[in-house]
C-alpha cells in the first residue's frame, strides 16, 4: 500500500494505491478506481454516471488530475543497502476526443537516507524517469529494483508507463547473452512482466551494457 493523494479541480482526496503485484487500486470520492500502468485508472462499467460527475471527465478514466504518492525503493552496493523512498507525481491530461489523453507527466524523487535526487520529468516513462536517478546515483550504487535487476528488460515493441518490464529470471543465461533486439526477441517468450519497483531474492546489479537496453 503507497500513501497517495488525489488532486483535480474538486479538491484534494487522501487515499492510498493498493498493489498486489499486477494490479493497481485506489479509492477516490466512494469509487474504486482500477488499472495496471498508473494512468489507465478505471471505474467499474457498474458505477453510475452520476456519481462520476464527481470527476472533472464525468468519465470512468481518471484524467486532468495529479496523483502523487510514496513507495520503498532502496539502493545497493557490495557494502551495503541504503534504505530509500521514492515519491512520485503523475499529471494526467484532459481526454482527447479518442479517448487518450493530452498529456502525461511524470517525476521522481528518491529520498535516499537524507539525500534527495530528482529525476527530469521529461519522459512520460518509469524507465526515463528512474534512468535519471540511477546516472545521478554515486557509481558504487544501483537500484534496488527490477529496474536495476540484471535479469530485466523492455520489449523491442515498446512499454508503458510502468508495470511491463520483462523479467528473465528464468532464462538467465539466454538472456546475459543478449546483445541487440533480435536476440531478445528470440526468448522474448519466455519472459514474464514484471513493476519497475518490484525486488525478488534473485535480484542481481544490472552490468552497463546488458542486454537490449544496455
Amino acid at each position: 500500500m503507497y500513501p497517495a493523494k488525489y488532486s483535480d479541480k474538486f479538491g484534494d482526496v487522501i487515499s492510498a494505491i493498493h498493489n498486489d503485484g499486477e494490479i493497481l487500486r485506489i479509492n477516490l470520492r466512494g469509487i474504486e478506481f482500477t488499472g495496471k500502468w498508473l494512468d489507465d485508472f478505471e471505474a467499474e462499467q457498474t458505477i453510475p454516471a452520476e456519481q462520476l460527475k464527481a470527476f472533472p471527465s464525468q468519465q470512468r478514466g481518471l484524467s486532468d488530475c495529479t496523483l502523487e504518492w510514496e513507495m520503498p525503493l532502496d539502493a545497493v552496493s557490495a557494502e551495503q543497502t541504503l534504505t530509500g523512498v521514492l515519491f512520485a507525481q503523475l499529471r494526467l491530461g484532459k481526454l482527447r476526443q479518442d479517448g487518450g489523453l493530452d498529456h502525461v507527466g511524470l517525476l521522481l524523487k528518491l529520498n535516499l537516507e537524507e539525500q534527495l535526487i530528482s529525476s527530469r520529468g521529461l519522459s512520460g516513462f518509469f524507465e526515463g524517469e528512474l534512468l535519471d536517478i540511477q546516472k545521478s546515483l554515486p557509481i558504487s550504487l544501483s537500484l534496488k529494483c527490477c529496474f536495476g535487476c540484471a535479469y530485466s528488460d523492455y520489449s523491442p515493441y515498446g512499454q508503458a508507463l510502468f508495470g511491463t518490464m520483462a523479467c528473465f529470471r528464468n532464462n538467465k543465461a539466454k538472456y546475459l547473452s543478449v546483445e541487440n533486439k533480435y536476440d531478445l526477441l528470440e526468448i522474448l517468450d519466455t519472459a514474464f512482466p514484471v513493476q519497475e519497483t518490484y525486488v525478488c531474492s534473485e535480484f542481481q546489479v544490472r552490468k552497463t551494457g546488458t542486454g537490449y537496453r544496455g
